[in-house]
């Protein structure tokens, strides 16, 4: 359990650092020329301009709109030349292959959860590895995470109840 533990300890940091890097990279992006995006004027219709990221977007911006055509190819035109903007940028720098990169980072990091939680603890010290992995997964995914590492605890209550005959 313990090389378990070393190897999710390392992957984790792994993940964490892809992360940081994709996150660095995306704000840089961001502060250059920010999202690829759209400002739908709508103030003839009395409602609040709104901006659209998506051709969907856009769509429903506009709908009702007495120019809904004129304007939609202009505005998808527009969103199209910023994505593809967006794109050439994120492939020079990386970002693509750091976003590949940091998924296959967070697979190991469920995969070795996913182990640990089906290798029995043998000792006390394999119950606390348990225990840690689960407190670490929820600091990782944070208090908005709606799935609590529940498996991982019902493992290593299972392991206690194994280990004290209970």
């Amino acid at each position: 359990m313990l090389a378990l533990w070393q190897e999710w300890c390392t992957a984790l940091k792994d993940a964490r650092a892809k992360e940081t890097e994709r996150r660095r990279i995306e704000r840089g992006m961001v502060a250059r020329f920010g999202y690829p995006r759209v400002l739908v004027a709508r103030g003839a219709s009395g409602r609040r301009d709104v901006y659209a990221t998506t051709e969907r977007d856009v769509t429903r911006a506009l709908a009702g709109a007495t120019d809904a055509k004129e304007r939609y190819g202009r505005l998808v035109a527009d969103l199209d030349q910023q994505q593809e903007r967006w794109d050439m940028e994120a492939q020079r720098l990386g970002l693509d292959v750091m976003e590949r990169e940091e998924d296959a980072a967070w697979k190991r990091v469920d995969a070795l959860t996913a182990r640990a939680e089906h290798v029995p603890a043998r000792s006390l010290r394999g119950i606390v590895v348990k225990l840690t992995v689960a407190v670490a997964l929820r600091e990782t995914y944070g208090a908005e995470e709606t799935e609590f590492p529940w498996p991982i605890l019902g493992a290593a209550l299972k392991d206690l109840q194994t280990m004290t005959g209970a």
